[in-house]
């Protein structure tokens, strides 16, 4: 069993009729969005959608609201939503386990996925882990399976979610134990009752779970070895595709590789942030690093983005003014250079966008040109291989 290949999926879904209502309404939003979270505060999609509010209110220009409806594996939440208006103002944070697992599960559900919400985007995906209480006397998943063998009647487990729980039960299906199944409301309550001693352990999303390992009051436990001998074998891998990347990124034309790059340093220092804690100062190291690549990688793609719509503004605001400029001065519009005619219309707008598409250009060429002096520096420093041996990755 190897449970670092279960992963849970996250995304943000609406009521289905949506797409119709918005284009219908203007001017949306006018009026503060909610976003309902299935399980209690604390949990894991709980910290990601507070995390992501901030942004998606300061880019909508409205209050995101996070409300907490949790309990029935997020059937409660998934149910309001599902009956909420269509208009766009109340969204969910659809989780695996009430968009894919429960149909399969349950017989009869309140909600249909496919027929009751539209998908806005997937925020992200990670893997599950499995912990338990430290002062436990186990050190590894073998000491787990053989102690609560020798306690059949006595161990259990706390999950809060369908994906938690399947994983569980698969855990019990491959090594003949029998945990118990105790349900909670979100990932921190179960991880609260592995410390408390309520539960022998529980197998949850990492985010709730950093605190704890961080303070020493939980332990996690891999099937394949130690923590962080899994967590430099993750790491590797990591910097294997972000070395692997930047290589290709090195080559001005390539537009995409520069783009892999930065998803790629986004997902390394992803990594090394939730590792920090077992993987100890060398990876809070290497993830400030890996931060400033992305970031500087970030700017170029946003250069990248927004150079072609100014260029395409720019060139229907010269389509609009040579049709002006063609009605009041006849066949002598084709003599007149739009942009540069003092009657167009748009000509003051479109010189500003001028002014901007060079400025734009000149930065992405200032910002390429420190991307390739900051990699090489990262070459010569050796950042890979210090940090795959600070690691134990290399």
């Amino acid at each position: 069993m190897r449970l670092k290949q279960v992963r849970r999926l996250a995304g943000l879904v609406l009521p289905a009729l949506i797409a119709v209502t918005a284009q219908a309404q203007g001017g949306f939003p006018n009026k503060p969005i909610h976003i309902i979270v299935g399980f209690a505060a604390g949990g894991g999609n709980d910290i990601i959608v507070r995390v992501l509010a901030p942004k998606m209110s300061e880019g909508l220009g409205q209050p995101i609201i996070v409300e907490n409806k949790p309990g029935a594996q997020s059937i409660i939440a998934a149910e309001y939503v599902a009956k909420s208006a269509p208009d766009g103002y109340t969204l969910f944070m659809g989780p695996s386990g009430a968009m894919t697992m429960n149909p399969a599960i349950y017989s009869k559900l309140p909600y249909s996925p496919l027929g009751d919400f539209a998908p806005i985007s997937m925020i992200g995906d990670f893997p599950l882990i499995l912990v338990v209480n430290s002062a436990l006397p186990v050190n590894s998943v073998k000491d787990l399976i053989d102690y609560a063998k020798a306690r059949p009647g006595d161990v259990n487990y706390s999950a809060s979610a369908a994906p938690f729980q399947l994983a569980a039960e698969l855990f019990n299906q491959k090594t003949g134990t029998r945990f118990a199944h105790i349900p909670y409301k979100s990932s921190g309550d179960s991880v609260a009752a592995v410390m408390s001693g309520q539960v022998t352990m529980t197998i949850m999303d990492p985010p709730p779970a950093i605190g704890p390992l961080k303070g020493g009051k939980v332990k996690g436990l891999d099937p394949d070895g130690t923590v962080a001998e899994n967590a430099g074998r993750i790491v590797g891998v990591r910097v294997d595709e972000l070395v692997k990347l930047g290589e290709k990124a090195l080559d001005p034309a390539d537009e995409k590789a520069l783009h892999d790059t930065r998803i790629a340093a986004k997902r390394l220092r992803y990594v090394l942030e939730l590792m920090t804690p077992v993987l100890g100062p060398e990876a809070q190291r290497g993830a400030k690093k890996a931060r400033r690549l992305q970031d500087l990688l970030g700017e170029i793609h946003d250069c990248d983005v927004f150079v072609p719509r100014v260029e395409r503004h720019m060139e229907r605001l010269r389509a609009e003014d040579a049709a002006v400029l063609r009605e009041a001065a006849g066949p002598r519009a084709d003599d007149l250079e739009p942009s540069a005619a003092k009657a167009a219309p748009n000509r003051r707008l479109y010189r500003g966008l001028e002014a901007l598409n060079a400025y734009l250009r000149a930065r992405r060429d200032v910002l390429y040109a420190r991307f390739v002096r900051d990699w090489s520096r990262l070459e010569q420093d050796g950042f890979a291989e210090r940090l795959l041996a600070g690691v134990g990755a290399g």
